[in-house]
């Protein structure tokens, strides 16, 4: 019986990505906003708004995700049920938990990667 294996590789490089980017992206954020020269410009006031906004996206998409895997697990256990074989009473496996928390934190990840890389372009 072949058992497909989920190295953790993809959500340790998640994981770190938001180790390392998310850091810098709220720094240079708060340093923007506590600059009482440009506080109040309407390009801090839009990087403001916009730090919001993607935040509610990219929750949305989390528990999106997350919706997802449970339907899925929900939809295994029918299917079980219905060709006979009794329910076990067993946790989703380490892998199957690792790859739903990386996709859960994807889209994290990708927001605070294309924000690092757009405020140290400077734009």
């Amino acid at each position: 019986m072949s058992r497909k294996k989920y190295h953790h590789a993809s959500l340790n490089r998640t994981l770190t990505g938001l180790a390392m980017d998310a850091p810098f992206v709220i720094a240079t954020r708060m340093s923007r906003m506590l600059d009482p020269a440009t506080a109040l410009s309407p390009a801090v006031q839009a990087e403001n708004l916009r730090m919001v906004w993607e935040k509610q996206a990219a929750a949305f998409e989390a528990c999106s995700a997350l919706m997802a895997a449970g339907a899925a697990q929900y939809q295994q256990a029918w299917l079980n049920l219905w060709m006979g074989a009794l329910p076990t009473g067993r946790a989703p496996s380490a892998a199957s938990m690792a790859k739903t928390l990386d996709s859960a934190l994807q889209p994290f990840h990708r927001r605070a990667r294309a924000n690092a890389r757009r405020l140290r372009s400077g734009k």
